[in-house]
């Protein structure tokens, strides 16, 4: 009969604490070559099952795929995702220092495909290969997220961000430390947001207006508070009294002590948006140091 292309396969050990009682090991036993049992852990997760009550054979289940010659094409090649790449698509880049930022695809050749470096200029867009085994020193695209950090599903009140300079120009914007103040939800009614920054519309929406990017279109939005932009406030920002637990956009998610918007000192953002990103992505952290400050005279 065939052997199908690919099928699953079982492979049980049984939760024994050592060899059976008189018996012999030896070096031989124990080749240097890795075995099944240290490639999948199962010496570890058997010791950790001694004293369970359930104790009883370890069972893994292995998908394999089988192909008719070496050279043969896989048959779950087109799940590579180098063969179901789209322009649009979200993935995780490396730039020329191999550091792994969230991207978005722009382009695709036969050999290449082009990224842009979400929350980075596109003057910074980058061809990446395809695939591997080409003379390039970067690595392809990898799926969102398994490079890169989840960061934003973590943010809460109190954690610095990087905000984009309101009044910085689109292609060279310049970004300062912000702290975050109030933490939207996921289903809120979007909020009008005032006092941003000018971006780049990389995106087309429903209607087919030219849009800025919305990473995977999610629409959670967070209050920030930008030290360096209260100079570029119109007006002196007055602390507000303390409110009945309701916003101005009637949204229950916002406490009572959370302060009014100020633009663009105190503004809201997209959370997903490209006017925000993971601290440290831009403005390097001054390191602390002891030592006495010095003049020096010339």
């Amino acid at each position: 009969p065939k052997t199908p292309a690919s099928a699953f396969m079982s492979y049980s050990k049984a939760a024994s604490s050592g060899p059976p009682s008189g018996t012999k090991t030896s070096k031989q036993d124990n080749p240097s070559s890795l075995t099944v049992e240290k490639w999948l852990g199962l010496e570890a997760l058997s010791a950790s099952n001694q004293g369970s009550e359930t104790r009883g054979p370890i069972v893994v289940e292995l998908l394999v795929e089988l192909r008719s010659s070496p050279k043969a094409d896989w048959v779950r090649k087109s799940l590579e995702l180098e063969h179901r790449l789209r322009v649009g698509d979200f993935v995780d880049a490396q730039d020329s220092a191999r550091k792994w930022y969230e991207g978005v695809v722009r382009e695709i050749t036969p050999e290449t495909v082009k990224v842009h470096y979400f929350g980075w200029g596109s003057r910074w867009d980058t061809y990446l290969p395809l695939r591997k085994g080409t003379n390039s020193k970067l690595l392809p695209p990898a799926p969102l997220w398994t490079k890169t950090a989840r960061w934003r599903e973590e943010i809460k009140v109190g954690d610095e961000v990087e905000i984009r300079e309101s009044t910085s120009m689109v292609q060279r914007p310049k970004w300062h430390r912000a702290t975050v103040l109030a933490v939207g939800r996921e289903m809120d009614p979007p909020r009008e947001l005032e006092g941003g920054a000018e971006l780049e519309v990389l995106d087309e929406n429903e209607y087919g207006k030219k849009v800025p990017l919305m990473l995977l279109n999610r629409k959670r939005q967070i209050l920030v508070e930008v030290p360096q932009e209260l100079h570029n406030c119109a007006t002196a920002p007055l602390t507000p009294p303390p409110r009945n637990g309701r916003t101005n956009n009637d949204d229950s998610s916002i406490s009572s002590a959370t302060p009014a918007a100020h633009p663009p000192w105190r503004r809201w953002v997209n959370l997903y948006g490209e006017e925000i990103c993971k601290v440290s992505t831009h403005k390097t952290a001054k390191k602390s140091t002891n030592s006495p400050a010095t003049l020096n005279y010339t």
